[in-house]
């Protein structure tokens, strides 16, 4: 009998805590939705922080593999150069060279007698461009060699920046010339990051590379 009782006490108590339509106080929403706010805020930013480190690693491999890519370019027209020489002539440090390419070459192209590797732009982070001529302009200004007189230029990469070392773009670092046992090379160093005070994720490329064609 008193089991029977309890259980009938306890049947109304919850039947009538499920007819309680009070619902929540004013203060009481006031409390929860403070405290999503500040989970979502939380979330948002995280979302946003990943976002950004995102994008900020894609742009840096983009600007890693452009380098290399006209790198390479640039090692094999060096290689298989007939001459290279600095704009203005003689001048290194230098921001321009213009390489003449023999036929035998896999980049030579019928009509192209010479083609200017330069850092274009007023200011960092200059733009790393290819220009065929089709003039010889081995001993042609910068401003004449690093332009497009010929059958249209090629930019390699937009994130050639300065350092402490490399500034206002000049990337050909110096020439050595071939004696009995070695041969003439040039020296390159190639920062590339991202933006104009873009020591921040900044990968350079070193290299001295060999003009292959020259006598010793």
């Amino acid at each position: 009998m008193f089991t029977r009782n309890l259980s009938r006490r306890t049947s109304r108590g919850l039947r009538a805590r499920l007819g309680d339509e009070r619902g929540f106080s004013l203060p009481e929403m006031l409390t929860v939705m403070a405290i999503l706010g500040v989970v979502l805020a939380a979330m948002t930013q995280l979302f946003a922080s990943a976002s950004k480190s995102q994008v900020d690693q894609t742009n840096r491999v983009r600007a890693q593999l452009d380098g290399r890519v006209a790198l390479d370019q640039l090692r094999r027209e060096i290689h298989c150069a007939r001459s290279v020489s600095p704009n203005p002539n003689g001048t290194w440090p230098t921001r321009s060279i213009t390489i003449v390419i023999p036929s035998s070459c896999a980049t030579y192209r019928s009509g192209i007698a010479s083609a200017t590797w330069c850092t274009a732009g007023a200011s960092a982070p200059y733009t790393f461009w290819r220009y065929p001529h089709t003039a010889d302009l081995s001993t042609g200004s910068y401003a004449s060699a690093c332009s497009n007189t010929g059958s249209g230029g090629t930019p390699w990469t937009t994130n050639v920046v300065n350092t402490t070392t490399v500034t206002g773009g000049q990337v050909f670092r110096s020439y050595t010339a071939s004696t009995g046992s070695t041969l003439a090379s040039i020296s390159l160093d190639v920062p590339v990051g991202q933006g104009a005070s873009a020591n921040q994720s900044l990968f350079e490329f070193t290299d001295n590379v060999a003009l292959r064609n020259t006598p010793r």
